[in-house]
Formats: C-alpha cells, structure tokens, sequence
C-alpha cells in the first residue's frame, strides 16, 4: 500500500508532464495552464500577459 508522501509524489509527477506538454506563452515564458491563450504576430499569449504585452508592443502616443 503506498503512502501519502508516495501518492503526492505521483501526482506531482503527472503535473509536471501535463504542465510539459502545454504550449509556452511568448511573452512571459511560462506554460499556458489556461485552456485559451491569444495567438499574435503568431505567438501564443496567455491570459495574464495579454495586457502587458499589447502595451509594449502596440502602444502608441497621442499627440494633442
């Protein structure tokens, strides 16, 4: 019978190879967890970085 520390160990384990297999964000660099993403200038960007991403890429000044 195995333990807890055994059982938390198989799932970390799982995690890490679910969290492997997704696609990486292009701006932060971290795997997209989230089940949507944004693709731009053909990079995925996950939810959390979308708006930062835009600011320093797009971002325009407005003369008056």
């Amino acid at each position: 019978m195995k333990d807890n520390y055994q059982l938390w160990r198989e799932r970390e384990d799982e995690m890490d190879r679910w969290l492997k297999s997704r696609p990486v964000c292009g701006h932060c660099k971290e795997h997209i967890q989230e089940e949507h993403a944004i693709e731009i200038d053909g990079q995925l960007i996950c939810e959390d970085c979308i708006y930062d991403y835009m600011r320093e890429h797009y971002r325009v000044r407005i003369e008056d």
